[in-house]
């Protein structure tokens, strides 16, 4: 199994810290001892109950600096799956969502219970296609203006970011590469993603899309790390919301029959 600790702790703390519950157990045994077959029987109750004490700081001070967390297979799967099924959706509500009335800054309220109204006061609708333990997720996004296809794969570190343009032949893949430079430059220019492109007719409808898939190795701890999976999810949300803008003002079609292709 490879894992991590639950709490980092420095070696010469675990060393001070075992040694002297160790020297204490082993002090209160010996008084216990020492005093088992006399008359002094509250020195023998004093070290017994050092010795319990000592003993029990013992176990949770092994089982603290020693044991760790599971992050075999298994362990990474979940997280995974937590990731594509939790953190990922909870952004993509704020693709389209109503804006609240300016206040003074003074007046103005935060806290966990407004975030959670503010996402269910949220205007983006979002369907989940995941099958538990898989690497890859489909999200059928509808917003008050439009609807589209989004695939987010989760390569343990390596992620990749997929959208979907309805086409009827490969022919138009040069046109959207050239009309969507601008809309995808967040992650090609910004981000650093790496992009490509396919024509083929995609399982979820058997329809024929052109679609482009943008890719990114993150630090080897991405699925560990919740400020960074935050950010690319908030990223991936906000690149999505250009990207439904920028559609709209060319005219390309997010969705079969939503524009002329």
């Amino acid at each position: 199994m490879n894992g991590q600790n639950f709490f980092y702790t420095p070696v010469w703390v675990k060393v001070v810290a075992l040694t002297t519950l160790t020297a204490t157990l082993l002090f209160s045994l010996a008084i216990a001892w020492l005093y088992v077959r006399t008359d002094h029987e509250t020195w023998v109750l004093v070290a017994m109950s050092v010795a319990q004490v000592s003993a029990s700081g013992l176990v949770v001070a092994l089982l603290v600096f020693f044991s760790a967390k599971d992050i075999g297979a298994v362990g990474v799967q979940l997280k995974a799956d937590q990731f594509l099924g939790r953190t990922v959706p909870r952004a993509l509500l704020y693709i389209d969502f109503p804006l609240d009335e300016a206040v003074d800054w003074q007046r103005k309220k935060v806290g966990l219970l407004r975030i959670r109204r503010a996402a269910k006061r949220s205007c983006t609708g979002i369907s989940l296609r995941h099958t538990a333990g898989s690497n890859a997720a489909f999200y059928f996004i509808k917003t008050r203006s439009a609807s589209l296809v989004l695939r987010i794969q989760a390569n343990v570190s390596e992620i990749t970011v997929s959208y979907y343009f309805p086409a009827r032949s490969g022919d138009e893949t040069d046109r959207l590469k050239t009309d969507l430079d601008w809309a995808l430059s967040r992650y090609t220019s910004v981000g650093g993603y790496h992009q490509s492109w396919y024509f083929s007719v995609e399982e979820f409808d058997d329809t024929p899309y052109v679609s482009v898939h943008l890719t990114k190795r993150f630090s080897d701890d991405f699925l560990d790390d919740e400020r960074e999976k935050m950010a690319f999810a908030q990223d991936v949300a906000a690149s999505t919301r250009s990207l439904i803008k920028d559609c709209a003002a060319r005219g390309i079609a997010l969705t079969p029959g939503s524009a002329d292709a």
